[in-house]
């Protein structure tokens, strides 16, 4: 059996004086509130979390997409997996 390789899009994070942020490379939004924005980069959740954040742009095409608010970070969360793969693990 032979595994296809994976193609991964470089992505970036510029986030000025935690007031905005543009990042490239993104697959997908997820979710978006005032306190947290979660969005998918090569299969790995990024999780943004802050106050009164707001999505000014998203292009989806090229995958990019600038924040503006109180941005207090970021984290990884892992590879996004399908729940029926987790449930029977």
């Amino acid at each position: 059996m032979t595994t296809q390789p994976t193609t991964t899009k470089p992505h970036k994070i510029i986030c000025e004086n935690q007031k905005s942020a543009i990042i490239s490379g993104i697959d997908k939004v997820e979710s978006v509130n005032l306190n947290q924005i979660s969005m998918l980069t090569n299969g790995t959740l990024l999780l943004i979390w802050g106050n009164n954040l707001h999505i000014t742009k998203l292009d989806v095409t090229a995958g990019n997409v600038e924040i503006i608010g109180q941005i207090d970070g970021f984290k990884y969360m892992g590879k996004k997996q399908n729940i029926f793969k987790r449930i029977f693990k």
